[in-house]
């Protein structure tokens, strides 16, 4: 890995240009047949945006990305951001972004305890703070800088710590595409790709892409890729890294058909979009819009017992089945489902708790539960229903973990196989076991 330079001094160059160099100048104005031209009053002087002060750091990264060693213990306490780092010395640096692009800033292989922030100046506003990545001390920041966007980087220590450490800066690798304001649908390929990802629903040992997109408002979205070519696999990435929180995926039943992930998104929110083959490459369709299915979860389960019920309109897709399959007179006809909310009691301190969903149907259908209450959460569970007696009567179950304090989940059942609705029972059983 690279080092990264440190510039103890800058420098500054203005290029000149005369009256020579420039184009559209007195010489060049057109001159009427009537006479000369009549003066033209001077557009208004518009104030440049003031320049930004990075006058406190310590000192200036040069724009390569690696790795740099530090040491905290001798610095003063400049800063204290808002995930940590008061009455602990801290070092600042002013770095600038060669590209635009994702940037993952850590420090990890630090000897200490670190807290991470990035400003757009000194005194400024605070972009990101780390402090702590799951369990470990260390810190890090993943964050879209534009080129020759100028950042001030502040490695801190929490609770009074100090000591040796590392500042890394490099680029995120996967995704490697962009389609942050596109147009959509969109025609892309993963032919020519070498085949980096597979996820739960397929796509091992088939070429693949990754791109990133963000949310430009709030709503439920779809997340659909079609092809003629072979049957898509989309798997949704709640993050900037193809290795963040995967929130579902879902295969394709034909090419045409298409593969989709639909979950709630919020504005800003940064996404990885992954699409995979189940039997080949190619060329794709990628749509990314609005969903115009009902709202999401349409109703509240509730805490103990079930409801009987029947298939709406889509809203979700399932990483167990399919979205969308082919009609049974031709043309693409969409899977109905169902959505519940459900608030599994929390099972308190010293105590156990487990909950579970059931359904049953004279069809076969689709279970699965999503986390939280908004139907943006990550998928936890998917179960496909099965007649295990042969009555014609199809049973399936899936299992929610439930935390020390209440837990929502998003219930849904799915059709399987009719493509025209029917009826279902779905309930919840919980159970709580304290010593």
């Amino acid at each position: 890995m690279p080092a990264l330079a440190l510039l103890t001094a800058g420098c500054a160059q203005v290029l000149g240009i005369d009256d020579t160099q420039r184009g559209g100048g007195p010489a060049d104005a057109a001159v009427p047949a009537d006479g000369p031209a009549q003066p033209i009053d001077a557009a208004p002087a518009i104030d440049a945006a003031p320049a930004r002060d990075f006058t406190c750091a310590d000192s200036a990264l040069d724009t390569t990305l690696g790795e740099i060693g530090l040491d905290t213990a001798p610095a003063g306490d400049d800063i204290a951001s808002s995930c940590g780092g008061d009455t602990s010395p801290d070092l600042l640096f002013s770095w600038i972004a060669p590209v635009t692009d994702y940037y993952s800033i850590n420090t990890y292989g630090s000897g200490f305890d670190t807290v991470l922030a990035i400003y757009d100046q000194c005194g400024g506003v605070e972009r990101a703070c780390s402090n702590n990545v799951g369990q470990l001390s260390q810190s890090e920041i993943i964050l879209k800088l534009e080129q020759d966007e100028q950042a001030l980087l502040v490695v801190d220590g929490a609770a009074g710590d100090s000591g040796q450490g590392n500042l890394v800066i490099e680029r995120v690798s996967c995704p490697d595409a962009d389609l942050e304001d596109q147009s959509f649908p969109v025609e892309l390929s993963t032919l020519g790709f070498v085949d980096d990802l597979a996820s739960g629903c397929g796509g091992d040992g088939q070429e693949d892409r990754a791109y990133h997109w963000v949310a430009p408002a709030d709503g439920l979205y779809y997340f659909r890729a079609t092809s003629d070519s072979f049957r898509p696999v989309v798997s949704l990435i709640d993050g900037p890294r193809c290795e963040d929180l995967v929130l579902g995926c879902n295969a394709a039943a034909t090419g045409p058909a298409g593969a989709e992930v639909v979950r709630f998104v919020r504005a800003g929110q940064p996404l990885s979009v992954i699409v995979d083959g189940l039997d080949g490459a190619g060329l794709f369709t990628l749509d990314i819009g609005l969903s115009p299915g009902p709202t999401c979860p349409e109703s509240q389960l509730p805490d103990s017992g079930g409801v009987v019920d029947d298939f709406t309109e889509r809203s979700l897709a399932p990483s167990c089945g399919f979205a969308r399959q082919p009609g049974p007179f031709g043309g693409i006809e969409e899977v109905l489902d169902n959505t519940y909310a459900f608030t599994a009691s929390g099972a308190g301190r010293d105590c156990i708790s487990s909950c579970s969903a059931l359904v049953s149907a004279p069809q076969g259908v689709v279970l699965y539960a999503l986390e939280g209450d908004d139907c943006g959460g990550a998928e936890v569970a998917c179960a496909v229903a099965i007649d295990d007696d042969g009555d014609g009567l199809f049973t399936a179950e899936v299992f929610l973990d439930v935390g020390e304090d209440d837990t929502d989940f998003v219930i849904v059942v799915a059709d399987g196989t009719s493509l025209d609705g029917g009826g279902f029972d779905v309930s919840t059983e919980c159970f709580i076991a304290c010593p």
